[in-house]
């Protein structure tokens, strides 16, 4: 009985050893953190916080509520450097003055609407022109310029993340029917991941395209010249038809298929090789790429969460950037109009071309082209999709 008490004794204390040892192995694992701090004042004198999501894997984003802007991405590249891959402004004041719609959520049309207008159940609506004859992405005071709302912040052990919200009333921009738009950026707390979730309700018809303006260069070197075309990022899309454009960047409402053209990205190529291509007509009217492809246009069901619609990896970090989206096309978007006049918030000059968008999106003109999935909003039907951004570092 003495040697059963002293064995019950010694097997309680090497319990205990072991629950000590699991909880501070728990204690010392990196947990998934949010941090609010004030990021300024819009000029309508509302104030402007910042986010900060990071995750057990060194990775971090950063959003504020003016436009629901993703400010930053930091991941770690192949030698464990942290590497911020996407542009964001240092003060609410570049936002408001200096804004190439840099990291913002677009609406409430993202893309182009031709001539600014569009007939919707036989009423004629015309809506803000600030690109030419068109209407491009909502108009000069859409959905970017709004300080949006966060409804709250969500944690738990598998991700953290902040919705946002913002009402349009009736008529703004000259869109019609009031509609109440949500978006969630959710970090995960274990995977190099985050998600941007949309949402969007209506009280009468309307339209609606909502996407994300981010700038990518996965090298983080905005301050150089063709910095995505120097050799040194590839790109893959799963697509082999673009909507080809006109010289406004409308869509003709035809399809063109990829083979043999410098728009086939079916596999991996360097983004530079075929950019300045002369004798295509497509990259001469946008002075390079800013075209909508169709995503696996052979297969595509609405709704469907397909893939790495699009991979964009630098053979300099390794780093590599996989997307998946619900949604049919996703705009590729060269850089082409950055023209050395603003900077990032670490202070580089946003040189020509040196970062790319990849957004996703219902096709430009939607409103206008029968033939295109439509982008119509109804009361009893709301709008809600979902986009993945995945981070790798790719071996060589």
């Amino acid at each position: 009985k003495v040697f059963e008490a002293v064995q019950f004794n010694i097997n309680h204390q090497m319990a205990l050893r072991t629950v000590k040892r699991a909880f501070s192995a728990t204690a010392n694992v990196k947990k998934a953190t949010i941090e609010k701090q004030t990021f300024g004042t819009a000029s309508c004198g509302t104030s402007v916080d910042l986010y900060r999501m990071s995750n057990a894997l060194g990775m971090s984003i950063e959003v504020i509520n003016y436009g629901a802007h993703l400010r930053s991405v930091q991941v770690l590249d192949a030698q464990q450097r942290v590497t911020d891959v996407t542009i964001g402004l240092d003060t609410i004041e570049a936002y408001e003055t200096r804004n190439e719609y840099f990291g913002c959520i677009v609406g409430r049309y993202a893309n182009r609407i031709a001539g600014g207008q569009f007939t919707l159940s036989g009423n004629t609506y015309r809506v803000h022109v600030n690109d030419g004859r068109n209407s491009l992405h909502g108009g000069a005071q859409g959905f970017h310029t709004r300080v949006w709302t966060v409804t709250q912040q969500m944690e738990d052990d598998e991700k953290i993340g902040v919705e946002l919200s913002y009402v349009s009333p009736d008529q703004e921009q000259g869109f019609p029917s009031q509609c109440r738009v949500c978006c969630q950026y959710v970090l995960y707390a274990h995977e190099n991941q985050f998600d941007i979730r949309y949402f969007a309700e209506t009280e009468h018809e309307t339209v609606i395209n909502l996407t994300n303006h981010a700038y990518w260069n996965l090298n983080g070197t905005f301050n150089e010249q063709n910095a995505i075309c120097n050799g040194s990022h590839e790109l893959k899309i799963l697509s082999s038809f673009v909507t080809p454009v006109n010289a406004s960047l409308i869509p003709t409402g035809d399809l063109l298929h990829v083979n043999d053209t410098p728009f086939d990205f079916k596999k991996f190529h360097d983004v530079g090789a075929r950019i300045n291509d002369a004798n295509c007509e497509q990259l001469t009217f946008a002075k390079g790429y800013d075209h909508n492809y169709v995503i696996n246009n052979d297969g595509y069901k609405f709704g469907e969460l397909i893939s790495d619609v699009a991979i964009l990896r630098s053979n300099e970090s390794r780093i590599q950037l996989s997307i998946d989206t619900d949604q049919p096309g996703i705009q590729f978007y060269s850089g082409n109009f950055l023209d050395g006049t603003k900077q990032t918030k670490d202070g580089q000059t946003i040189e020509h071309r040196s970062a790319c968008c990849l957004e996703t999106q219902h096709f430009p003109n939607s409103v206008n082209t029968v033939n295109f999935p439509s982008t119509v909003l109804r009361k009893d039907k709301p709008f809600e999709s979902l986009t993945r951004h995945r981070f790798s570092v790719v071996q060589n």
